[in-house]
């Protein structure tokens, strides 16, 4: 819980001990170390640690997820696009990573298969006019 609430001081002591012995909750403490780190903006935590949850768990969609973000972030449209194309593998259904994937495909120009994406969103949630803007 205080990974996750950004209580990064408190909470990374606990860290180690948690990875090596992490019962069944694997998962969950590396999306609450990871959160936590984007929280306090400390990428060069995170992104290891994402590493590391990926290499551990390949069927979890989460951490590509949120690598997606912050590759998006950064602007690295294409790098971007294969992480969210992955979550979308495992949740086709996935309506926001399926945006966000829209938005990256929109800005690395690939514009047909942008329009695509958001026209797939339009069906799945048709009252969210702000793909009309974006699409």
């Amino acid at each position: 819980m205080l990974a996750q609430s950004g209580q990064m001081r408190e909470a990374e002591p606990h860290l180690r001990q948690l990875l090596l012995d992490p019962g069944e909750d694997g998962q969950e403490i590396c999306e609450s170390y990871v959160i936590g780190y984007l929280r306090n903006r400390q990428l060069w935590k995170a992104m290891p640690l994402i590493d590391v949850w990926q290499a551990e768990f390949p069927g979890d969609p989460q951490p590509h997820a949120l690598r997606g973000a912050q590759l998006q972030e950064a602007e690295q449209w294409q790098d971007a696009i294969a992480e969210y194309q992955k979550v979308l593998e495992w949740t086709p259904r996935d309506t926001r990573i399926r945006r966000q994937l829209a938005m990256c495909l929109k800005e690395a120009r690939r514009h047909d298969e942008a329009e695509r994406e958001f026209r797939q969103c339009l069906q799945e949630t048709p009252q969210d006019k702000t793909l009309l803007a974006n699409g």
